[in-house]
């Protein structure tokens, strides 16, 4: 009854087992969930989604799965729903690197409807730009068209003028033009992103321009390259898989340069 619940929730009455389970099965949940403590649970995703990026980078999928399914759990369970939404886009993230595109879409999809739900327009922003980028990954053009291009109005409704926010979306859009044809429209998109973050997010721009130098090697215009290449060494140095790429990429580069030189002379 409604006073029987009051009298719990006030303090003046103990919640007995069997209420316990009674009350847990009418919102669908584990008994325990109510005696979690959803900071110990935040913490124990944090540490999950660190292990996950640990057995990525040494390319031990299978625990890596494990371990994203356990914070998937745990993340679901939570009882607030932005929490539950940013574990779930953290986790989409995750998936695209383990080239599950599907379930990231998804994930995606199910952060984006919580944030919209909350009006946390922003967030919604950032995520419907990754879901973007997830689509042109799965060769989905025309769906990661029409998201982009809904990202880009809630932009402009809501007036989001955060730089990240922005560049992030300026960037998938800079990807959907690079996947579809329209390499100029793509360079120009991504580079004005790099600006966007420069005095904001160092690693995001850091980010922009290796994406920039990979692009550029790929079209053999190893000058721009090298440039975009550089730069991006210098701002990537907290993102481990990201500097070593970019060194990589880097001294492809250079090796390249040095032989072309090494032709000419022997020529």
């Amino acid at each position: 009854s409604k006073g029987y619940v009051s009298l719990i929730e006030r303090g003046k009455l103990p919640l007995s087992p069997d209420a316990l389970a009674f009350f847990a099965g009418q919102l669908g949940r584990p008994a325990d969930w109510f005696l979690r403590d959803p900071d110990q649970a935040l913490r124990r995703i944090h540490l999950l989604l660190g292990r996950v990026r640990d057995n990525l980078w040494n390319q031990d999928d299978s625990r890596a799965r494990l371990a994203m399914r356990e914070a998937e759990q745990l993340a679901r369970a939570l009882a607030d729903e932005r929490q539950i939404a940013m574990s779930l886009e953290h986790l989409a993230h995750l998936q695209l690197a383990l080239n599950d595109v599907a379930t990231a879409v998804h994930e995606y999809r199910e952060a984006a409807a919580i944030y919209a739900r909350r009006e946390d327009f922003e967030d919604l922003l950032r995520c419907k730009s990754a879901l973007t980028v997830a689509l042109v990954v799965g060769r989905s053009l025309v769906t990661a068209r029409a998201e982009c291009d809904a990202a880009a109005e809630l932009c402009a409704a809501k007036a989001i003028s955060s730089p990240a926010a922005v560049a992030r979306l300026r960037i998938a859009a800079g990807l959907l033009a690079l996947a579809s044809g329209r390499a100029a429209k793509g360079r120009d998109l991504i580079a004005d992103a790099a600006r966007v973050m420069r005095p904001a997010d160092a690693q995001g721009c850091g980010a922009a321009l290796f994406i920039l130098g990979m692009f550029e090697m790929r079209d053999c215009r190893w000058l721009p390259a090298a440039h975009h290449l550089e730069r991006a060494v210098r701002l990537l140095s907290g993102d481990r898989a990201r500097l070593l790429a970019a060194v990589a990429g880097q001294w492809l580069v250079e090796a390249w340069s040095a032989l072309q030189q090494w032709d000419k002379v022997i020529s």
